[in-house]
């Protein structure tokens, strides 16, 4: 390796170490949202000595490159363990001290300790009164399209993951827990979604449903970049912070008891959008880049030793042509338009009712 080569490297390797793949939170002025430390270069910044692969004719090449490591305990979960089991108490410990040595009962093992978490996320159904500053969120209901589309995605759940368990798309049979934001929007998405995964059964639906949660309602997580003429809050960043830590981590030794687990957050697109961001220690700030439609599926699988695969974005080929959207109607009035009863009579077991 040339010298300059090797210096190159070994620049990388320190300003990895100096920074640091989680977020720094900056409190500004005027109350402004926490920033990231960029990495000590930038990638235009890089720049290796041409370098040929042992031909005159062999074209040069440059290597840029961030340089920055990936941050093992990024949930700081990393040595979380499940404590030993135990077969005697302390007293039953202290009491026999004295006593002859005699074989205790055989005790179960403990459950297995899950090594994959696969986290499902699905952006609500199209929705109406977007721009209604006078709407409040009750006002803010799916379209009869939207429910077609939450139906749509409920069935394709039920059975892409029955059919296609192994393959890595889905590393379950089926679901384990699913959460909600408290917006209308959300929790009507996650009650047809689950009518249409659980075949009608109420009680079915009931029991994989947690309860609403505000830590997920639609917020603006953070500034953009490039710049939006939107800011967002610090109190908003923060929540979003805390939203990010409590459902995206690796798998839970104190409540998870099996080989794999499959957990589903029916939410809201700048949600998921930063989630995403942020599981892939990408720039927070880069999410606004991304596009997510109506119903759209993103898979997550994060291992128990802290790695994370983007099986799939925004994901909406499930839905047919006619169910793909990525707007909101504006106003109410405009709900019937949104969803045509012609367009709905297309669709299998279509329902106009809104």
């Amino acid at each position: 390796m040339s010298s300059a080569l090797r210096k190159f490297f070994t620049t990388c390797a320190v300003g990895a170490a100096a920074s640091s793949c989680q977020s720094t939170i900056v409190m500004c002025q005027e109350e402004r949202p926490f920033e990231l430390v960029p990495p000590p270069m930038l990638p235009s910044q890089l720049t290796t000595k041409p370098t040929t692969t042992g031909s005159s004719s062999d074209e040069e090449f440059q290597v840029k490159t961030w340089g920055v490591k990936w941050d093992n305990d990024w949930d700081g979960r990393r040595n979380t363990r499940r404590p030993a089991a135990t077969t005697i108490n302390e007293s039953e410990s202290a009491s026999s001290a004295s006593a002859p040595p005699t074989q205790q009962p055989t005790q179960p093992p403990p459950p297995p300790t899950a090594t994959l978490r696969q986290f499902l996320m699905v952006r609500h159904g199209q929705y109406c009164n977007e721009s209604n500053k006078d709407a409040a969120d009750s006002d803010k209901q799916l379209t009869a399209l939207g429910k077609q589309q939450a139906a749509s995605t409920g069935r394709f759940l039920r059975e892409a993951m029955l059919s296609r368990v192994g393959d890595q798309i889905f590393i379950a049979s089926k679901l384990d827990r699913v959460y909600v934001s408290e917006l209308t929007r959300a929790k009507q998405t996650a009650a047809a979604l689950l009518d249409a995964y659980c075949e009608g059964d109420r009680d079915a639906a009931a029991a994989l449903l947690a309860s609403p949660d505000g830590l997920l309602n639609e917020r603006f997580p953070c500034d953009p970049e490039p710049a939006y003429p939107k800011r967002a809050k610090v109190s908003h960043m923060k929540l979003v912070e805390d939203a990010f830590h409590k459902y995206i981590h690796r798998p839970d030794d104190e409540t998870q008891h099996t080989s794999t687990v499959t957990e589903l957050m029916v939410g809201h697109g700048n949600i998921i959008r930063y989630f995403t961001c942020r599981a892939l220690q990408l720039p927070p700030e880069a999410w606004l880049r991304l596009s997510i439609p109506h119903c759209s599926v993103t898979n997550l699988v994060i291992r128990r030793n802290g790695t994370v695969k983007l099986v799939a974005y925004g994901s909406f080929s499930h839905l047919a042509p006619q169910l793909q959207t990525v707007l909101n109607v504006p106003y109410g009035e405009a709900a019937a338009a949104a969803a045509p009863e012609e367009v709905l009579q297309q669709l299998p077991g279509a329902q106009t009712s809104a």
